[in-house]
């Protein structure tokens, strides 16, 4: 019976992550439980191609769908670390070496979690090795025919994407092209493998790790050295199976020369997203992720999931989830200084005069945006800070300079500008008068009609009564 996708974030046989309100991964199982015994050709969306090849004929191709014994659902029994009653399996069959190639691309009876935003991958799948080679792959049908192929078609190709394939001595890992890109000597026959992909790594070409646990012996997870942070071949923008956003399927290739066994396929998505954050200085801000079971150690010591900062600078954090399956994130925090317009400020100017800067009575140098407040004089540029004063009423006028970001709160300064008018003393008089004559002269009776009210006199000429 195939295990569909489990959005509540159960993976393997433990409870590692998060629960459903904090979810951030997605797991998908397949195992060949409920298919029938014999070949596999046509159940549950799966393709099978067969082709041969020998010394004297070399490869026959195209491969003919569904014929010869190939891949099959054959029985199996439940031992040390594996569970399960059949398995995809290839038997040996015809002249030369009878290869056997089968494929499911994602339907809506089982589709493996798509790929997205800042993820790492993890596959695992039981496999028992075989003489002449297998080889565990995704793929992408590139083609649209419901279908891989093992090379030897002209239609299908650019599909066979990264995977592990096992031979007589070595074990060997492919990269997203198909390419070998690592080898090494092989593990016990019956084992399972774990692929944990950061898809991000390398420049957005990804990076593999692989480890396996023996089977026979429910042995312990163990890392394969020359496999370890290799070179996963993706490429966002391809139109191909280097893509890790178009893979849609999965394959298994086997050259029969004797019986190999595949099942209990898992692939899972794990998102942890941790962006770069701006806080404002006297603030605080909380980064990190919380997956249930996992560990962490961030690189000022804390074990938490989650860590509370008030200064700037670099912090990483590596998540451990399991045997194998490590990765390290940074967060980088940037502090900004709160926004400071200065010291409100005021003047006093007559209305005879220009113009004045306004910009010229702020206490800071600071960088910010000029309001009018009413009651409008509308001979103020907002832009230029520039207020012109020439024949303004006489009043009181305020203007506001607003310093402020997205991140923090503004900071105001008030400018008053008090506006008088230009006093007025009116024209120069005179008055000739006999020193025998008049007792006292009113000089205010002299000034010309409209000048400013509240004047002072003063002596100029030498002291008179």
């Amino acid at each position: 019976m195939k295990k569909s996708i489990d959005k509540l974030c159960y993976l393997f046989i433990i409870q590692l992550f998060a629960s459903p309100a904090m979810c951030q991964v997605t797991t998908s199982t397949y195992n060949f439980e409920g298919l029938t015994l014999g070949t596999i050709h046509g159940q549950d969306n799966w393709i099978v191609e067969n082709s041969h090849s020998n010394v004297n004929n070399g490869n026959i191709c195209p491969p003919v769908q569904g014929t010869g014994l190939g891949p099959t659902i054959t029985a199996t029994a439940s031992s040390g670390g594996y569970v399960g009653s059949q398995a995809l399996s290839c038997v040996s069959a015809g002249f030369g070496n009878q290869h056997g190639f089968a494929s499911r691309i994602n339907d809506n009876a089982w589709t493996f979690p798509a790929f997205s935003g800042k993820e790492y991958l993890i596959i695992e799948f039981d496999f028992f090795g075989n003489y002449w080679g297998k080889n565990f792959f995704l793929g992408y049908d590139n083609n649209s025919d419901n279908n891989f192929s093992n090379g030897c078609s002209l239609t299908d190709v650019n599909e066979e994407s990264f995977g592990i394939g096992t031979s007589a001595n070595n074990v060997r890992l492919h990269d997203a092209t198909g390419t070998i890109v690592a080898t090494a000597t092989k593990p016990p026959e019956w084992c399972r493998y774990r692929m944990f992909i950061d898809v991000n790594a390398n420049g957005g070409q990804g990076s593999i790790n692989v480890c396996y646990r023996e089977l026979s012996n429910n042995g312990n997870w163990t890392s394969i050295p020359s496999m370890q942070n290799i070179n996963a071949g993706f490429n966002v923008n391809s139109t191909n199976q280097d893509n890790p956003y178009n893979l849609n399927g999965i394959g298994y290739d086997q050259e029969a020369g004797n019986t190999g066994v595949l099942d209990n396929i898992l692939i899972a998505t794990v998102n942890y997203d941790v962006n770069d954050t701006i806080i404002c200085d006297g603030q605080s801000v909380t980064i990190g992720q919380s997956i249930n079971g996992a560990s962490y150690l961030w690189n000022n010591g804390s074990t938490t999931p989650t860590i509370t900062v008030s200064q700037g600078g670099s912090y990483t954090v590596t998540v451990t989830l399991g045997d194998c399956l490590e990765f390290t994130q940074e967060v980088n925090v940037d502090v900004l200084p709160q926004p400071d317009a200065g010291t409100d400020n005021a003047i006093s100017v007559c209305n005879s005069e220009d113009e004045i800067d306004l910009n010229n009575l702020l206490s800071v140098n600071s960088v910010g945006d000029w309001m009018e407040i009413p009651p409008l004089a509308n001979q103020f540029d907002v832009n230029s800070g520039v207020l012109t004063i020439d024949s303004l009423d006489a009043g009181a006028y305020q203007y506001a300079f607003i310093v402020g970001s997205q991140e923090c709160s503004s900071d105001t300064a008030l400018i008053e500008v008090l506006v008088n008018n230009q006093p007025n003393a009116g024209f120069d008089s005179s008055l000739s008068i006999c020193n025998g004559g008049a007792t006292q002269v009113v000089l205010n009776d002299l000034l010309s009609p409209g000048v400013t009210i509240g004047g002072m006199w003063e002596e100029t000429t030498g002291q008179v009564q």
